[in-house]
């Protein structure tokens, strides 16, 4: 057996490849200690496992490994935000570096794969080139290493299909998880971490993932994944393991180690037993005194101590020119003292920053062309979309039927009018004026006529959230990964939805409003009234992007969505006349985009009605001089009522309407760079 499972080229890797050590690492979250005094080492050309049972502390050693752990600060897990404890020394061959050095070197596979659906095998490998690659490779290149990639994950008869998910056919799960590992592998990391890679995989589809990571820990790169309880056969594929239970080391070493050392302690693996299995029943079986004591005897045994003098001269067989590019690297993400290493830093940091630009456009461009893919393939949806949208819509029409028109109807007038002659105007007569009625009248109709504007915003408001939800919780797991690998900034992500979300939002309006504009008799220019509502449609969805990017789960994006939504029918005027809303809560019409919507409107809508009693008003004279307002009022009440009527509502005949557009602009880029800004920190770390 060949005990190191490096190969002939051991020491050439190890004098050239990146590592990381890490010694008496602690991670608390709270009172919770999840990390006990961790001590390990992942060698160049060696593919480690980390065992042990579930809560043991496997992902957490991961996260913090790669970076991707927060270790100060708070930690907020839903509701709950806990103080983060973390202590220990990360090396990096023998230098210590922060945790955050490996981050932007090291490539990390999570457990849900967290791929786009809508893409193919081939599509979402050559949208990782495109991405992380130099910008010096050629198209020609980029698509040679994607089409090796997937002959050497075994994908070439399945590149053209979709990866798919729970709603959407597509690869199987192993061949998912490949895909997983191949973009990350398309970037060439200097070390892979894996979380649970073979989880749900049958035991042949494992086995070949597990045998292309070993294949690939051969040329060099170190390998670290969590594993529960591997087959025999995958377990002679792991060079080094890690055993954990609660939060503390059992045993650490090559995997023939194992043997020895429990041995050693009194607990002998019986022949042609798996040795995984065998040390993962002790653990269960026994009670805390001998885990306990199992811990106790790792920490002082020979093995851990030959561990820490291997952490202590890492970086001891480095050759010149190799350490030489090491210390490159190293001084790029670390502060020096030493003026050479700080000429050496900013050179490489500039060179830095002038790729994230030029990546910068990359990113937009392979972002947008994702997006429009993504809707295309999804065409049938946004078709049902707006099926039901116009159903809908119909019912709406027809329960609102003439609802503008009725101004112009020969309401509140005394049955004498229906014997005038043809020409006379019945509202000179003032004996024919039933002033009660026409009062009431009024009224009625200006609400109806309200109504059918209201349902109008309502139902264009309500389409936005689903979209603002939908959309970002279904990528959330894909845009994280992608984000937190540096694929792109969050800006680009957001600017990409914001250019797709505008063309779905307008068709979708367009076919709202024209399909009961008539119907409704509604009388704003039909041009107006889209620009309008597809104005307060984006303002609203921006508040519930951000809701969402603060939500964890969909779950509580659903939940908190008409937490923000639903109060504003209150304060904006629609359930109740906003005078009649508490004097301590009227302000809050202010922070209602459909408010601002809802103003537009009727701004547009009731500038352009002209009803009976107005006409009456304009050409009532008595004793041939306009009489005063008041006595107008009483005499020709039609016009005075509906202005009062939309007082009530906040929306005063003096308006403008650029104050409701801006502040409507206001909401949509507010709350789009607010959830930029939340999506920044929350893609920073797992936690």
């Amino acid at each position: 057996m060949e005990k190191n499972g490096a190969g002939p080229d051991a020491r050439l890797i190890d004098s050239t490849m990146l590592g990381e050590e890490w010694q008496d690492i602690c991670f608390d979250i709270g009172k919770t200690s999840i990390l006990k005094n961790v001590t390990g080492i992942a060698s160049p050309g060696r593919l480690t496992g980390v065992m042990g049972p579930s809560g043991s502390g496997k992902t957490t050693l991961l996260n913090v490994l790669s970076g991707r752990q927060r270790t100060s600060g708070y930690s907020r897990t839903g509701s709950n935000k806990q103080e983060v404890h973390f202590s220990g020394e990360v090396f990096a061959r023998g230098r210590p570096v922060s945790t955050s050095f490996f981050r932007g070197k090291t490539a990390f596979v999570f457990q849900d794969n967290a791929l786009m659906d809508s893409d193919t095998a081939r599509e979402a490998l050559q949208f990782s080139a495109y991405l992380r690659l130099s910008r010096n490779v050629s198209k020609s290149k980029r698509d040679q290493l994607v089409e090796r990639l997937l002959e050497d994950l075994h994908l070439e008869d399945a590149a053209e299909v979709i990866v798919g998910g729970p709603l959407r056919k597509g690869l199987s799960g192993g061949q998912q998880k490949r895909v997983a590992v191949g973009v990350e592998l398309i970037s060439n990391p200097q070390m892979i971490f894996l979380d649970e890679p073979i989880s749900g995989l049958d035991s042949y589809n494992a086995f070949t993932l597990m045998q292309s990571l070993n294949k690939l820990s051969r040329t060099g790169v170190p390998v670290v994944l969590t594993i529960h309880q591997p087959s025999s056969e995958i377990y002679d594929l792991i060079d080094d393991v890690i055993f954990l239970c609660k939060g503390e080391v059992v045993f650490q070493g090559p995997r023939w180690g194992l043997f020895s050392h429990f041995d050693q302690l009194g607990f002998r693996c019986p022949t042609n037993h798996n040795p995984a299995d065998f040390v993962m029943f002790l653990i269960h079986k026994e009670g805390d005194e001998v885990l306990d004591q199992l811990t106790g005897n790792w920490r002082t045994s020979t093995a851990a101590k030959q561990l820490t003098t291997r952490i202590m001269h890492a970086g001891d067989h480095f050759n010149p020119e190799a350490a030489r590019a090491a210390s490159r690297i190293l001084s790029s993400d670390s502060d020096s003292s030493d003026a050479e290493e700080d000429e050496s830093s900013s050179g490489d940091e500039g060179s830095t920053k002038a790729r994230k630009k030029r990546n910068c456009f990359q990113a937009q461009w392979a972002l947008i062309r994702r997006d429009g893919r993504r809707i295309w393939r999804d065409k049938s949806l946004v078709l049902s979309a707006n099926i039901q949208n116009l159903l809908v819509s119909l019912i709406y029409g027809w329960l609102f039927f003439g609802a503008g028109h009725q101004e112009s109807r020969d309401i509140g007038f005394s049955s004498s009018f229906l014997a005038l002659p043809v020409g006379e105007e019945p509202c000179l007569d003032q004996t024919l004026f039933d002033y009660p009625m026409a009062r009431d009248q009024c009224l009625r109709m200006f609400q109806v006529h309200w109504g059918a504007l209201s349902i109008v915003a309502i139902n264009a408001m309500m389409g936005s959230i689903t979209w603002a939800i939908t959309v970002f919780q279904n990528e959330r797991s894909c845009f994280l990964r992608e984000s937190s690998s540096g694929y792109y900034n969050n800006f680009s992500y957001f600017l990409s939805k914001t250019i797709f979300e505008f063309p779905v939002m307008f068709l979708s309006i367009v076919v709202s409003i024209l399909s009961v504009y008539w119907l409704m008799g509604l009388l704003a220019n039909p041009l107006v009234l889209i620009c309008e509502v597809l104005l307060l449609s984006v303002a609203s969805s921006s508040i519930v992007f951000c809701l969402s990017a603060q939500a964890s789960t969909s779950e509580q994006a659903y939940a908190l969505a008409p937490i923000a939504q639903i109060p504003q029918f209150a304060f904006a005027g629609i359930l109740l006349p906003n005078e009649m809303v508490p004097l301590s809560l009227r302000w809050l019409k202010w922070l209602c985009p459909l408010y601002y919507g809802m103003t537009m409107m009727a701004l547009s809508e009731f500038s352009e009605t002209v009803d009976d009693f107005q006409r009456c008003e304009e050409q009532l004279t008595v004793n041939g001089t306009k009489p005063e307002s008041n006595v107008m009022s009483q005499l020709c009440p039609g016009a005075v009522i509906q202005v009062l009527a939309l007082r009530s509502q906040g929306v005063y005949e003096n308006f403008f309407w650029w104050p409701a557009f801006s502040m409507c602009c206001i909401f949509f880029v507010g709350f789009r760079l607010l959830s930029v800004y939340i999506l920044w920190r929350k893609s920073r770390y797992v936690l």
